[in-house]
């Protein structure tokens, strides 16, 4: 990551970022077209973009608060004229006029496990402070309507009748006018034997209570704060973090062991003790290692004892392969997640979409000017643990 705000210096009419990740915030003081090609501009709770001079035309860059984006403002307008357009913004959005945006979107919409074989209805309730279209490619979900008006909405979601077993995971974005652009993920399973759902639109009277879907969900979250897959979020202040897989069961007997890799500029480990496992339970300076809380297995972390050399750590799941038995998967564990804990109290929380995968990558934690800072990853293998050591410079005998 990039400080970019020197690259504003000089008033430059035109402003091109190379395509990348930026912590801001940043301050544009003239007027000037800033083309962000894709990256991401991003702060904790700061307003991370401020737009002082008249006249500015910003696109194709993500403005991201990583935390609690629904209550701090994101992007604020002072100069008259500014035009965005194609920027994703997380976080609300002042105008010139000092107004404030009121958007009140999930960040993820997770369906759970729904019927397979039949179609499935979701009604969800958001609110958008400016009419907006919805621009949906996710195959096997229809979304109605697909212009919002500015206020309260409510979205039908159709799933299409899926495949036992089908993991739903996918993305769709709401437009303004303007050129404002919200990002919603939907995540789901098809189940054989899952009740149906069939929500209806409730009349404009009956429309201000929480619908059931968000309910559950903001009750789930508690005390968790939610995380979507590649989210990128500063490490918490703590001495001790600790990384758990944890599920709610599984269709047949399966064990799951924690595995770190202790990686280096080259982003390959050195020597087999940079791999921390049940042979080799903790680093070199014990900075890492394996570790059990709340009956959950996992991988702890004192950052500040990892070795100065060491500029990543990458936190994965493996299910246990018995020589000679038919290997399970991750597809037959019913509801996987990811937990980071900070000090022992909750912190964040990644919901998984698994199927065929064998091996799982987390978290990574890397190294940024002299600071630590985290990546949900949440992705896996299907090729098992060989493939993932031999990815980081392992080699498997």
């Amino acid at each position: 990551m990039k400080r970019i705000q020197q690259l504003f210096q000089g008033k430059k009419s035109r402003i091109d970022l190379p395509p990348g990740e930026y912590e801001g915030p940043v301050r544009i003081c003239h007027s000037c077209t800033v083309d962000g090609h894709g990256a991401t501009l991003w702060t904790k709770t700061e307003t991370a973009l401020v737009i002082e001079a008249p006249g500015v035309t910003v696109k194709n860059l993500r403005v991201e608060l990583t935390q609690q984006p629904e209550k701090n403002v994101a992007v604020r307008i002072l100069g008259e004229h500014a035009q965005l357009e194609e920027v994703e913004v997380y976080g609300q959005i002042q105008g010139a006029d000092g107004t404030v945006s009121q958007w009140e979107l999930p960040r993820m919409v997770d369906f759970g496990r729904f019927a397979a074989g039949v179609s499935n209805e979701y009604v969800v309730r958001v609110r958008t402070s400016a009419p907006c279209k919805v621009m949906n490619q996710i195959h096997g979900v229809d979304i109605v309507p697909q212009e919002l008006v500015a206020g309260e909405n409510q979205l039908l979601f159709r799933i299409a009748g899926m495949m036992n077993a089908t993991v739903l995971y996918g993305d769709f974005l709401l437009k303004t006018q303007q050129g404002i652009l919200r990002r919603i993920y939907l995540a789901g399973r098809a189940v054989e034997g899952a009740p149906e759902h069939h929500d209806k639109p409730v009349a404009a009277s009956q429309a201000q209570a929480p619908s059931p879907e968000l309910r559950r969900q903001a009750a789930a979250a508690e005390p968790w704060e939610t995380v979507v897959k590649g989210q990128r979020l500063p490490v918490p202040r703590a001495g001790k973090l600790f990384v758990a897989f944890r599920f709610a069961g599984g269709t047949v007997p399966v064990e799951v062991d924690a595995y770190a890799f202790l990686l280096y500029a080259d982003g390959k480990a050195r020597q087999d003790s940079d791999l921390v496992f049940f042979g080799n339970p903790q680093s070199v300076r014990q900075g890492v290692y394996l570790e059990e809380f709340e009956g959950w297995k996992g991988i702890g972390l004192s950052l500040a004892h990892v070795s100065p050399e060491v500029q990543r750590v990458v936190a994965a799941f493996a299910v246990y392969e018995e020589s000679g038995a038919r290997s399970p998967y991750f597809s037959q564990l019913r509801s996987p997640e990811i937990r980071l804990y900070a000090d022992g109290k909750p912190c964040y929380q990644l919901s998984l979409q698994l199927g065929m995968e064998k091996v799982l990558t987390a978290m990574e934690f890397y190294r940024y000017k002299g600071t630590w800072k985290m990546s949900f990853v949440g992705a896996g293998f299907t090729a098992g643990l060989r493939r993932l050591c031999e990815m980081y410079g392992l080699e498997v005998v």
